[in-house]
């Protein structure tokens, strides 16, 4: 639970000390941080403390709550207030009210008065922090996009970090990214020895900006932090994607792409904590392999095993994959289109690569036929309604062939013959209809769309938008609304 400081104003200790101990604050979602017993001792509990609600008596020695609350304007102010008093007057209680004083108890306080007050606060600061962090969140990730998306000044690209937190740009520094099932903020990391900027991509992405409070973060400082982040992921259930050490701000983007492909690359090698490699220079040896290997069943088996082997052994990153995959399905005779062979579809549509095999296998050995037309109309109609219900999920033609008692490969087939198309190319298809459709009738901004049409990654939601629209989904709102004006 969420807690919320208070702090307290009273010019009498035992009144002080009797509505400290009216009610569990604690349980109520509240601690007590600060006691104040005139006005200025409250003017500087307020600047050290900044408490999210002040209960204050309204009649004191000098200066009144009142006329204390008058300091603070209510459009700047950053605390609620309650005013106790032993005076039942409606001109006081009125004034309050005007000021914004959420609350006005009187003296002596009943207990369910300053209980059902105070829960009433709650539940108002619960809904303001939820709604202001989603709009900060909302506005860093948008800055992010923006940042990333397109070529930038050295100028350009400090005043933008700045603006999402990112201050000192004179220190060396590593991009995580990471996956879990809620944002992943600094708190995870060790802070005594790491300075970090967090924010959230997604519901499940976010990034961790982080360098060395000795200012000196070499290949010794890099080895920590991986394990740092290795225990982490055993006791928090996330992954990392972890970018190379950078010298220089400039090189932002270079590094988010590095942290980013590390992440997915978890999807080949399985760890939890993966560093970017380069493996551009082993693709030619895998690819030798695959030609070399002669396409029988027997051998096909111990390819699809040895493969599987060879891109862990040679640190092949998931951006290396579509030349291999592509070089895969050629040497054994399989139609592209048949069967997904795009790296990020991938991600999207298995569990790891080891899957993906698992169904080129079952693809290639595969020898059902339709029994009969109208059933197997029924049937993908099945998977079609589905899909158009569920798209914005993990769909996996494996998980769908066993929720409808298929075999893969047959019903990759019997999908295409049905419905004209792969059941990728039908997935992607049905998911960018929707993005169309809530990019024209809602304003949530294209990141937010990506994640609800089923797509984590934003810049592969944005490719394959661009690939099938024609154009990216931001100018393609633009163009929409400028048509209706």
């Amino acid at each position: 639970m969420i807690m919320y400081s208070v702090l307290l104003i009273d010019d009498e200790p035992w009144v002080m000390e009797d509505l400290k101990f009216l009610v569990d604050f604690k349980s109520l979602g509240f601690e007590i941080v600060a006691e104040a017993f005139d006005a200025d001792s409250a003017r500087k509990a307020i600047s050290e403390f900044s408490p999210n609600l002040v209960i204050s008596d309204i009649r004191m020695p000098g200066l009144s709550g009142i006329q204390l609350l008058e300091e603070y304007p209510l459009e700047t102010r950053t605390f609620k207030t309650v005013f106790v008093t032993a005076y039942g007057n409606f001109e006081y209680a009125k004034h309050a009210l005007e000021l914004g004083a959420v609350g006005y108890l009187l003296k002596p306080v009943e207990t369910e008065e300053l209980k059902k007050t105070l829960q009433k606060i709650k539940v108002a600061l619960d809904i303001e922090k939820g709604v202001t962090e989603q709009i900060h969140h909302y506005e860093k990730a948008k800055i992010l996009y923006t940042l990333l998306d397109s070529f930038n000044s050295k100028d350009n690209i400090l005043e933008r970090l700045q603006n999402i937190g990112i201050k000192d740009h004179t220190r060396k520094y590593v991009l995580v990214l990471a996956e879990a099932n809620e944002f992943v903020s600094d708190e995870y990391i060790d802070m005594s020895k790491w300075d970090i900027v967090s924010f959230a991509l997604s519901h499940r992405r976010s990034l961790l900006f982080i360098q060395s409070k000795n200012g000196n973060l070499n290949s010794v400082g890099y080895k920590n932090l991986i394990s740092h982040l290795q225990k982490v992921s055993e006791k928090e259930d996330v992954k990392f994607g972890v970018s190379n050490i950078m010298p220089d701000i400039t090189k932002f983007r270079s590094a988010f792409n590095q942290a980013e492909c590390a992440l997915d690359t978890i999807f080949i090698n399985g760890k939890s904590v993966n560093s970017y490699y380069d493996g551009d220079q082993n693709i030619d040896e895998i690819i030798r392999f695959i030609l070399e290997l002669r396409a029988t069943d027997k051998n096909t088996i111990f390819l699809f095993e040895k493969l599987s082997e060879m891109l862990i052994e040679k640190n092949i990153n998931i951006d290396n994959l579509n030349s291999i995959t592509s070089c895969l399905v050629k040497h054994l005779g399989i139609d592209a289109e048949e069967v997904e062979i795009n790296a990020k579809e991938l991600i999207n549509q298995f569990s790891d690569v080891k899957s993906y095999f698992t169904y080129l296998c079952q693809y290639i050995s595969g020898s059902y036929k339709p029994n009969g037309k109208t059933s197997s109309r029924y049937v993908i109609r099945e998977i079609t309604d589905y899909i158009e219900h569920n798209y914005n999920e993990k769909l996996m033609i494996n998980d769908l062939a066993q929720k409808f008692f298929l075999n893969p490969s047959y019903l990759s087939g019997l999908f295409k013959e049905e419905t004209g198309k792969p059941f990728t190319a039908y997935l992607v298809e049905c998911r960018l209809n929707k993005a169309v459709e809530l990019l024209e009738n809602t304003d949530l901004s294209s990141s937010e769309i990506s994640v609800q049409v089923g797509y984590e990654d934003y810049f592969h939601f944005s490719k394959l938008f661009k690939k099938h629209i024609g154009i990216s989904p931001s100018n393609y709102r633009k163009s929409k609304r400028l048509d209706e004006s």
